[in-house]
């Protein structure tokens, strides 16, 4: 089961690093464009710059969470590489004291119907 999960896991990796090198804020501040005849009224000019800090905080706020996101995918990349280096490492590693453990049990029962066939004669 984990190296199923391990696996899925590096598949989907590159595609979040890809998600997130792609957010960037999909809105600009857009400037106010004044025509000639119009007067804006002084609520409405108050309210449009107050509209236009808040989407420039936004922008700041989706930037900012991009970027933890993009550095976030990336150690969970490194993470999960080293995760799957150990492993592998370990699963060597239990191969080879399988096999150890069957060469000792081999040469104790090699022993033992040695010792049954010397000890009946």
């Amino acid at each position: 089961m984990p190296l199923f999960t391990l696996a899925v896991l590096r598949m989907l990796i590159p595609s979040l690093i890809a998600l997130a090198s792609g957010i960037v804020p999909l809105f600009t501040a857009k400037k106010a464009t004044d025509s000639p005849g119009s007067v804006p009224d002084p609520g409405h000019a108050q309210a449009i710059a107050s509209l236009q800090s808040q989407i420039g905080e936004l922008q700041t706020a989706v930037t900012s969470q991009s970027q933890a996101l993009h550095d976030l995918s990336k150690e969970l990349q490194n993470s999960l590489t080293a995760i799957a280096a150990s492993f592998e490492a370990h699963e060597k590693r239990l191969k080879q004291q399988f096999y150890l453990s069957f060469s000792a049990l081999s040469v104790g029962l090699l022993g033992v119907v040695l010792a049954f066939v010397f000890n009946r004669s």
